[in-house]
């Protein structure tokens, strides 16, 4: 009662808004190492076009306005959409304003609506150039169909053959993300590369003093190289879409996706592999087709 709600209405600003958002439960539950720094980066450019301006001022119009003016990145303009949308749904929790000016304003179109798995050419070519690392980090992140932040987490004494597997050899995993605990069960072309991989640290991918886990930037730096040297325009998050496609293409179901990559929506997981999932269901039903006028 005496706090944030107190701030006079003349000082309601974008930039103090900004300030509150930061220290809110909703921004701290946020990764602190990859969400934190990609929503900072946007609250950033907020602040230094419009910090100034107070808070109920803003409409939709300056919404789709502010949007409209990185819609030469759609990607970009979307993402600043869906940070600004959270920044003023905090002021709409302290009070500042009624209603969120973002609602309803829709996503700019992307040309491509769904994500694209890299293709087994792309991987036979990164791993022509790539260090051994590099190349273990890829391999790890396409079998296991895990985000590289949970990836780097993974330790060699974590890895352990499960008796409700089967006896396969997996790890659990907590998905930073979500929170979502999951076996996740290795496969023979993951567990050969994991015999052949020396266990210089206690973590599967480690820095290079031995002395813990890769950080996330920089893998993101070295990947980032290796695939503009090789003209590649998928992400290293597109390394859990090709995941998602391999399993699809394997015959599996939304359901049997969601067992590996951890999503907790069918909607997800379709996003992810919704191509191959409908071509291995057109195969399906075509072989169906076939067998009946063989018949």
């Amino acid at each position: 009662m005496a706090g944030n709600a107190g701030i006079p209405v003349s000082h309601r600003t974008l930039g103090e808004l900004i300030k509150l958002y930061r220290a809110s439960a909703a921004f701290k539950s946020l990764r602190a190492k990859t969400s934190q720094k990609n929503y900072n980066y946007q609250l950033e450019w907020l602040d230094a076009k419009a910090g100034h301006v107070l808070v109920k001022s803003f409409k939709r119009p300056d919404i789709i306005a502010m949007r409209d003016s990185r819609a030469d990145k759609p990607p970009t303009a979307n993402f600043l959409l869906t940070v600004t949308k959270c920044l003023f749904e905090e002021g709409c929790n302290k009070g500042w304003i009624e209603h969120n000016p973002c609602a309803g304003v829709k996503k700019i179109k992307t040309r491509n609506e769904f994500r694209q798995p890299w293709s087994e050419d792309d991987i036979a070519r990164f791993h022509e150039i790539a260090d051994d690392r590099s190349s273990l980090i890829l391999e790890l992140a396409v079998n296991t169909g895990q985000r590289i932040a949970d990836v780097l987490q993974l330790r060699w004494d974590a890895v352990v053959r499960n008796n409700q597997a089967g006896g396969k050899l997996g790890t659990w995993v907590t998905q930073e993300k979500t929170e979502k605990r999951l076996f996740v069960v290795f496969s023979q072309r993951l567990c050969a590369i994991l015999i052949d991989t020396d266990q210089q640290s206690e973590y599967i991918v480690h820095n290079t003093k031995r002395s813990g886990p890769m950080k996330y930037g920089g893998v993101e730096n070295v990947i980032t190289a290796l695939r503009n040297e090789l003209g590649i325009k998928k992400t290293i998050h597109d390394w859990r879409h090709t995941c998602a496609h391999r399993l699809a293409a394997a015959g599996c179901q939304s359901d049997r996706i969601k067992a590996i990559t951890g999503h907790s929506s069918t909607s997800m997981v379709e996003h992810y592999a919704n191509e191959t999932l409908q071509i291995t269901q057109a195969v399906s039903a075509i072989k169906a087709l076939d067998a009946l006028e063989e018949a």
